[in-house]
Order: C-alpha cells, then structure tokens, then sequence
C-alpha cells in the first residue's frame, strides 16, 4: 500500500520507537476513513491482526450494530475539524465485548493539504472495574453509617472532624453542617467548658494515636469509656465511647462509635439496689438461706451460710451449691431440688449435714421469660439442738416409768 509506506516513510524514527514499544494502542487512519498503520498493542487490545485491520474502515473494531454510525462521525470529524481531544469510554468491540477506553485523538497534517487522525488507545477497564468497586465500597460505607445505630465520629491527625453521623447529631444535638471541618476541641468547647460536653480530651487523642503507630500490623489498638454526656437540651446521658486508630496508606486517622447506654445503666442501678436488698435480706436471717439458678449455681447468699461453711471472706457465687456440701448430703438434697423443679411446689424436709440436723424448705420463684428465669430459694435450719432436747425429755419419761 502506497499510502501506508508514505506513512512510514513520514514518521521519524524516535516517534517509530514509540509506536513499535508502547503498550498503549495507536492508530493512523486518513480522510476517507480507511485505517492507514496500527501497532501491535492496538491489535493485541481489538483482538484483531494488522493484516485484517490496516487498509479496511476504522469501524470495523466496533460490534456490527454500530459500525455505520461510527464511520459516520469519524468522517464528520474530518470534515469540520472538530474532535475529542481526550476522553474515557466505553466501546462495543466486534467480539461481543465492552471494553473502557482512554483515549487521546489529534490531528496529524502530513503536507499537499493531507490530514491524518491519530488515535492513542489505553484500557483502563480494570481501573474502571476497581473505582466502580471503590464506590461501591464507599456507598456501603456510607450506608452503614447512616444508618447505624450507634453515633460515628471520623478525626484527622491534626483532629478535625470528617464524620459525625445523624446518630450523633442526635445524642449530641449539634448538626453534621456545624462541625465538620473544625477541630474537635473547638466544637466541645462551644458546647460548653463543662467536662459533661467532652467525647474526647486531647491527651486521650494523642495516645491513642501514638499508640496506634507503636502497634505491630494487626494488633487493635482501642480506648473505651464510659462518660456522662450532656448535650445542647442539658439532657444528660450515660454514653459508651470507643475509639480506636484507622492506618491509611499515608496517614492516621481516629474513627470512633458513640453508644447511649443510659437504659443499661439504669437497668444495672436498678439490679444493684434489688440484689443488695436480697442480700440484706438474707444476711438478716437467722438460718443459712441460699438463691441459685435452675443448675444449683449460687446466684446469692446470706452471712450465715458462708459462715456455717468457714468460708465468710471467699465469693461463694463462683460456686455451685451441691458442690459445697459433702457428697451423700449433695445427693440427697439435689433429690429434693430436681423434684421441686419439676413440680415447682415447696417442699420440706430434714437431713444431716456437716453432723448437724437441718430442717429444709426450697421455694421455687417463677421467672419471666429468657431474661429473667426461675430462681430457688433454700432454707435451712439447724435443728440439732431441738432433736438433742427431744431425745433428753423421751429419755426422762422413760426412767420415771420405770
């Protein structure tokens, strides 16, 4: 083909260096259309051979259904003069794929009035298939942090905010808009100076950022606590903050959650003040008195019974009930404990333990589903002394009758 070694002929050798070695694709094609020279990247990224491209329609890269529509503009570009210097898309090639193109297009004039198109290919499709990931990636990022449950707050290295979710606008009743971009200091200071307005305080930033860059790759690094917060209405709240350092490839960022746990403290206040009445309640009884759990572990206990055991400085709840009793009287009485169970009537009764006599009473107490189950309640009275009494007056009566 003349054309194609005028072409040749025309190209300088450090420009024929470029298009015999790049790894981007280029094509040459001439006015009318016709592909003048391709390189060999072009046709390792077409899927075609220089001999079934050179000298045929441009188009005939493109899937059948929009090759006439191409060779149409391509030919338009010539005759206007216009075209798109640079552009990223993606094309329909004649094997049935798509595939993303960058692509670089400009104007060669040859000389005697001839015009060139020179068209610089590079496939960014798996770059297109990463950022799409990446958004996708980020999409979900940014789903979960609008709608999580918990207050999200994202700080810089120098500690300006990057995130603060609805959540946390909320718990704290300061919009996204008025903080983002100020440091985290200044906003908890406008605030309120008062401690009840601090999330953070700079010393506990600064170390757990140290921290985090000391740390080996994978060892989390975290900083939990458990504040009372009051935010913009003076309500105040029991809030659970947990931050932790985030590695970027370049930098070091604080991400943290913001949980309101007020409920839950109330709930454990509550406990607290029913299980010390439970214990005081039991302390003031003059017989050893125990509460376990269906199993027999130990859930509360008198003085007296850690007394009668010998044991009043040790935490008895780490233990089950049976375990503590010498083996024949556990047996016994987990007899009577397995029955009460299954009936959930009370029962009383009388053994020898430890070389006493006890007279026994176990009560059941109905619980209220999983988070609050049964409950069982042992009584039991030392009678040793009674039966001793009991035996001296029948003894008595005996001697004076005879």
């Amino acid at each position: 083909m003349k054309d194609k070694e005028n072409s040749f002929e025309n190209i300088e050798n450090p420009f024929k260096e470029i298009w015999d070695n790049t790894l981007d694709g280029m094509r040459l094609i001439d006015e009318t259309g016709r592909v003048l020279l391709v390189n060999d990247a072009f046709c390792k990224m077409i899927g075609k051979t220089k001999e079934s491209l050179e000298g045929e329609a441009c188009s005939i890269i493109y899937d059948m259904r929009y090759r006439e529509n191409m060779f149409i503009k391509i030919c338009e570009r010539f005759r206007t003069g216009n075209i798109e210097s640079h552009f990223e898309r993606k094309l329909p090639l004649w094997n049935g794929k798509r595939v993303w193109f960058e692509l670089s297009n400009s104007f060669i004039k040859m000389g005697k009035g001839k015009t060139l198109l020179l068209s610089i290919f590079r496939d960014i499709t798996k770059r297109k298939s990463i950022e799409n990931r990446l958004r996708e990636s980020e999409g979900k990022f940014r789903g979960f942090v609008e709608k999580s449950i918990n207050g999200i707050l994202m700080v810089d290295e120098q500690g300006i905010i990057l995130e603060w979710n609805y959540k946390l606008e909320q718990l704290t009743g300061v919009f996204k808009r008025e903080v983002m971009g100020k440091f985290l200091w200044n906003v908890q200071l406008e605030l309120s100076p008062s401690k009840y307005h601090r999330l953070l305080t700079y010393e506990e930033f600064r170390d757990i950022l140290d921290r985090g860059r000391a740390a080996p790759e994978g060892e989390p690094v975290f900083h939990w606590s458990e504040i009372t917060f009051q935010n913009l209405d003076g309500n105040r709240k029991v809030i659970l903050t947990r931050f932790f350092p985030l590695k970027l490839q370049e930098s070091l960022i604080l991400g943290g959650t913001i949980s309101d746990v007020t409920e839950r403290v109330s709930t454990e206040e509550k406990i607290c003040e029913s299980e010390n009445l439970i214990t005081g309640l039991l302390n003031s009884l003059l017989h050893t008195a125990v509460v376990t759990d269906q199993n027999g572990n130990i859930l509360f206990y008198g003085n007296s019974f850690s007394s009668f055991l010998n044991k009043p400085e040790e935490d008895l709840t780490k233990f089950n009930y049976f375990k503590l009793l010498p083996e024949e009287s556990a047996v016994h009485r987990k007899m009577f404990f397995d029955k009460l169970i299954e009936s959930g009537t009370p029962l009383y009764f009388e053994d020898v333990c430890f070389d006493k006599t006890w007279e026994n009473n176990y009560t059941i107490i109905p619980g209220h589903g999983s988070k609050c189950p049964p409950k069982i309640i042992l009584f039991s009275r030392d009678i040793t002394d009674l039966h001793l009494s009991g035996k001296e007056f029948k003894e008595t009566i005996e001697e004076t009758t005879e």
